[in-house]
This record gives C-alpha cells, sequence and structure tokens, in this order.
C-alpha cells in the first residue's frame, strides 16, 4: 500500500492521487509494497529499485547508501511482538530515501512510521523532506526510550513477585524480556553508526538548525543504547540471583515437610509397635491408651522445641 502526503502546518495531509494538484508530494509511504508499486516509484522519483525493496528483509542492518540524485537511510525500529512470540518487542527495518524533494519512506509493518510521524514535523526549516526524515530517526529513537521504561517497570514488578515465587513462568517473563533488550541494543548501536555516518556526510548541507536536530537525534538514540546496555546487566544479574531465591524457597519448603515428616513419625511408630500380636507393656492397663497418646505428644512436642530452636522449622 503507497500513501502520499503533504505537510500544512508541518503536520500531514493526505494527497489524493487522483485530484489535480500543482503540488508534488513531500511524503510517500509505501507499506509492503508490491513489485508494480515498487516500479511505479522508482520511474516517478528516480530511484534504484533495491532501495525501495530493501525492507523485504527482516533482518537488514541498518546502513548509509547514495547515488547522484538520491541518499538511502536504514534503521530498525522497536515494535511490539507477535502475540505468539517468544520475545515482548522487537525490531524491524525502515527505509527512508531523500530525493531533492520528496521522502519516501519504506517498511513492513502497518502503523510503524505513520505513529512516529502523526503528530507532525519538528523543528523548523524550508526543507520538508529532510525534517521528515529527522523527525523519523528522533521519534523512532525517543520511543526505544519509552518502551525501554516500560520493560524496566515490568522487570519491577516481576521482582516483587520474585521473592515469594517457587514457579518457573517468572523467570521465563525475565528471559523474554532479556531477548528483547539484546534486540534493542543490537539496533541501537547500528543506528548510532549510520546516524555518525550522516552527520558527517558530505553530499548533505545541513544548516544550522538541522545539525542541531540530528545531534538531538544522536543524543537520544545514545541514551537509549546506555540504557538497554544497563538493563541487560541489571536483567541478567536479577535472573541469577531470583534463580537462587526461587532454589532457596523450594529448599525450605522441602525442609518444613521434612521436619513434619520426622514428628509424625514419632506417634506413628508406637502405634505400629503397639499393633504388634506380642505381649506389650501396660496392654493390661485400663490407662495405657491414655498414657501413650501424652507420650507420642510430649515426645513430638520435645522434637518440635529442639526444631525450633535450631532454626530448622
Amino acid at each position: 500500500m503507497v500513501t502520499q502526503y503533504i505537510f500544512v502546518n508541518s503536520a500531514p495531509l493526505v494527497l489524493d492521487q487522483d485530484a489535480e494538484s500543482a503540488d508534488r508530494p513531500h511524503w510517500i509511504h509505501a507499506v509492503n509494497p508490491s513489485p508494480e508499486e515498487c516500479l511505479r516509484i522508482a520511474a516517478a522519483q528516480s530511484i534504484p529499485l533495491e532501495y525501495l525493496q530493501a525492507t523485504q528483509d527482516s533482518s537488514e542492518r541498518p546502513r548509509l547508501e547514495h547515488t547522484d540524485n538520491c541518499l538511502l537511510i536504514i534503521t530498525r525500529a522497536s515494535l511490539p511482538g507477535p502475540p505468539d512470540s517468544e520475545v515482548l518487542f522487537t525490531t524491524a527495518p525502515v527505509a527512508a530515501i531523500l530525493t531533492p524533494r520528496t521522502a519516501v519512506t519504506v517498511c513492513g509493518r502497518e502503523n510503524l512510521v505513520e505513529s512516529l510521524l502523526s503528530a507532525g514535523l519538528k523543528g523548523s526549516g524550508d526543507r520538508p523532506a529532510l525534517r521528515l526524515i529527522l523527525t523519523l530517526l528522533f521519534r523512532s529513537s525517543t520511543r526505544y526510550i519509552e518502551t525501554l521504561h516500560h520493560l524496566d517497570a515490568l522487570m519491577t514488578s516481576i521482582e516483587q513477585t520474585l521473592h515469594k515465587s517457587m514457579q518457573n513462568s517468572e523467570l521465563v517473563h525475565m528471559l523474554r524480556i532479556e531477548k528483547s533488550l539484546i534486540y534493542f541494543l543490537t539496533a541501537l548501536k547500528d543506528n548510532h553508526a549510520v546516524l555518525e555516518k550522516l552527520r558527517l556526510f558530505p553530499h548533505i548541507r545541513l544548516t544550522p538548525d538541522e545539525r542541531d536536530f540530528l545531534d538531538d537525534v544522536l543524543i537520544e538514540n545514545r541514551q537509549a543504547s546506555d540504557m538497554a546496555e544497563v538493563f541487560i546487566q541489571v536483567i541478567g544479574s536479577v535472573s541469577d540471583a531470583f534463580g537462587a531465591i526461587v532454589s532457596n524457597n523450594l529448599n525450605k519448603v522441602m525442609k518444613l515437610l521434612t521436619g513434619l515428616t520426622l514428628l509424625f513419625m514419632i506417634p506413628t511408630t508406637v502405634a505400629a509397635i503397639y499393633g504388634m500380636n506380642v505381649i506389650l507393656p501396660f496392654q493390661e492397663n485400663p490407662g495405657a491408651f491414655a498414657f501413650i497418646c501424652l507420650f507420642c505428644a510430649g515426645l513430638s512436642g520435645l522434637l518440635s522445641w529442639l526444631f525450633w530452636k535450631k532454626h530448622w522449622l
């Protein structure tokens, strides 16, 4: 699907492709474009066809390429994982192609790019196509930070449950979070390399405001990368610590059950002895049953006190 936009007061406005308009689109966005759509865009905007097909590979690495007429910037953006996936969040490639008057974005997921640009362009200047790409890069970095804060809150919630847990489900959740963080850190490091290359790219003359904007993008991306790296170290330590806590909680339960088993063995043993068909002490005494019960209770109480004193119960 291909949608064309123009920007009015820095807000995206869908351009009717069938209407007669003197305005060329400032932004062309393609989601899983068909081969025919790629050919049409490539011919209309003088863009190499492989630029438009780059995001068809879900594992596409971030990179920067250019021709005489256009510049290709591929980064990876964060998005929620599929419902049946083992990860909570993952990343997907987004291609941004800059031509002299138009920005073309291509991705394989619906509402990924649109949600980042729905609030309009950031910054000021008379080159809306370049502003769009810088805004896309900036909000992609800030979304990483927002998602990392969400994962941090989720980790805190799981930690509170793990203190009393003897199940593996919480540790599995921690593993899913850790996998998401690894995807994030890898993508952010690759994105940072692309942004640094763009900052030093000689074929685009940035105004002071545009260079400051790009510096802001770099700062946000570096902050997200540092956060992801710290969270990975924290979650690794937390997983190890709480793996030991779960094992220790299970050991406490086993110790309690073992102590109770020993306490119940006393009356069981006495009852088994007096169930034998042999001559036994007090068998002719009418108060033998009460005496035996008191003896068992006293001995069990003494053993309970000993276990409590030794902190075994």
